[in-house]
């Protein structure tokens, strides 16, 4: 265990506080530090991530762990949010406790590196201040990331370090210079790009200062296909409209931002990486994309990855209310069985919820509101529950035809649809009492019309002839469904003969008999 370390200031690469250590040392040969900090002679340093981090935690002392390290002082949480889990997991083992020989492959760093830097970057703003408050610059993890071009914290352009692997040993440690340092501040080559670079930067570092250890590319894939499904961009089976994607993501950042980031699209390549991002394969994408994806469906990675975990649903988390309304459960969260498709004309999900008691409505989604819960669109069965209910209500032969409706949350066709499919027959009569009651609506409301006529002339001198011909209809059409209810009242109790043609007798007054 080494007794004195010069500690890694905030977001400093390892590989930088080794460094600072080494030159602090005054120990001449680089591979007298490496034994000293790795017990070994031959390890390679690695500016990025590093290899041996756990050999590394335990010459340290109990200040330090490998998981520590390797997430406040390397670039490796950059890409592992975006990696399958089970690579994921294989790499932090390579990186804690093997030499990393094949990390940066797996990593995608080889084929698939992107806007690649070829040295050490620094901000000068970054420089002065830490030269001003600990006397001394250090190299940011967040300044070499691919794709990376200006600072998260000042916005202004990142510069290269005049020393690197290049022009220098490979196994020697590379400490910023302050006398290197250009520390003047210069107007960004990228101006006209600005906004999007340092929104871009500012959602790499976040990436680093995420704690997203339990996020992996089987999640981002799943968040990805929810909100496209939710801006309309997939099917009902979830199935990526890619075209469409283009097209919008196109119009959104432009063929010229998306070349300077490396990032062009030939929309006619089945390959091309906007496809490959959004699919289920086992070929990883660099995160410098995932975040241009991401800053377009979200527009902020940290609402994108706070509700992660969550499956999207158009309506919301289940279990759904029961919209029964003669069951007891009515309007309580009891539906657990849903089936979403896709309206074929509009491309709208559309919600069909089963209840346990035969109960099933649909409606469109998604819900806005919380009260569109209780909304249906279309009662698709009612179920046994319900039924049982008419059929009680039926037999008793209190209600009439309306009311009936209304008990039932239905259409009174509907009231008389179920009458005859249960063969109760109440709202179904005989040609003989078709006929009077026929008659007695051709001849007894003819004169009640008229009458209903002046009447409301005389009580609404203001109003017009249509408006005054409005109200008589309402009225009318009320009153001959109260008539047609209480003759098939009157007809199931025997009572018939009690209704004339001369004198209209109200269904409250008919329910009196019949009672």
């Amino acid at each position: 265990m080494v007794h004195f370390f010069t500690d890694p200031y905030k977001d400093e690469l390892i590989y930088s506080a080794i460094a600072r250590y080494h030159y602090y040392t005054g120990n001449i040969d680089c591979k007298d530090t490496l034994e000293e900090l790795f017990g070994k002679r031959s390890v390679v340093p690695s500016l990025e991530i590093g290899s041996n981090i756990d050999t590394l935690a335990k010459n340290l002392g109990g200040n330090y762990t490998a998981d520590n390290i390797i997430k406040e002082h390397t670039i490796f949480p950059f890409y592992s949010a975006f990696l399958p889990i089970n690579r994921k997991e294989q790499l932090l083992q390579e990186i804690k406790y093997e030499d990393g020989s094949g990390v940066y492959t797996k990593l995608g760093l080889v084929s698939g590196s992107i806007c690649k830097k070829d040295g050490i970057y620094y901000c000068a703003s970054c420089a002065k201040r830490e030269i001003k408050n600990y006397g001394e610059p250090f190299i940011h993890r967040e300044h070499q990331l691919q794709g990376v071009f200006v600072c998260p914290h000042h916005g202004m352009e990142l510069k290269k370090y005049p020393i690197d692997k290049s022009n220098s040993s490979r196994i020697q440690f590379i400490r910023l210079n302050k006398e290197l340092l250009d520390l003047e501040n210069e107007t960004s080559i990228y101006s006209k790009y600005r906004d999007n670079l340092y929104k871009l930067s500012k959602s790499a570092y976040c990436l680093l200062k995420s704690d997203l250890k339990n996020i992996s590319k089987e999640k981002v894939l799943d968040k990805y296909k929810n909100i496209l499904y939710f801006m309309g961009l997939t099917n009902s089976n979830r199935r990526i409209r890619q075209n469409d994607l283009y097209e919008q993501f196109i119009s959104f950042y432009g063929k010229d931002f998306l070349k300077i980031m490396e990032s062009s699209i030939d929309n006619d390549d089945e390959y091309n990486w906007l496809r490959l991002i959004t699919r289920n394969l086992k070929r990883t994408v660099h995160p410098i994309r995932h975040l241009l994806l991401i800053n377009f469906l979200e527009g902020d990675i940290q609402e994108f990855f706070k509700d992660i975990d969550n499956e999207y649903n158009p309506f919301g988390e289940g279990p759904w209310p029961c919209l029964n309304k003669v069951a007891e459960h009515y309007k309580q969260n009891v539906v657990k069985n849903l089936k979403i498709t896709e309206d074929y004309k509009t491309r709208l999900p559309v919600g069909t919820f089963t209840c346990e008691c035969g109960f099933t409505y649909s409606r469109k989604g998604p819900d806005k509101k919380q009260d569109d819960k209780y909304k249906i669109g279309r009662i698709k069965d009612f179920g046994f529950v319900w039924e049982n209910q008419l059929k009680g209500y039926l037999k008793e032969g209190k209600y009439g035809l309306r009311e009936l409706a209304r008990l039932m949350n239905c259409d009174p066709k509907t009231v008389i649809k179920f009458d005859r499919l249960f063969k109760i027959n109440y709202f179904s009569h005989s040609p003989k009492l078709e006929e009077k009651y026929e008659n007695f609506i051709k001849y007894d409301m003819t004169d009640k019309y008229k009458n209903s006529i002046l009447k409301n002339i005389k009580m609404n001198p203001t109003l017009s002839r249509t408006q005054i011909r409005e109200i008589v209809r309402k009225n009318i059409h009320i009153c001959i469904e109260e008539i047609k209810s209480g003759y098939l009242m009157c007809y199931h109790k025997g009572l018939e003969n009690i209704i004339t043609t001369k004198e209209w007798i109200g269904i409250k007054e008919i329910r009196k008999f019949c009672i």
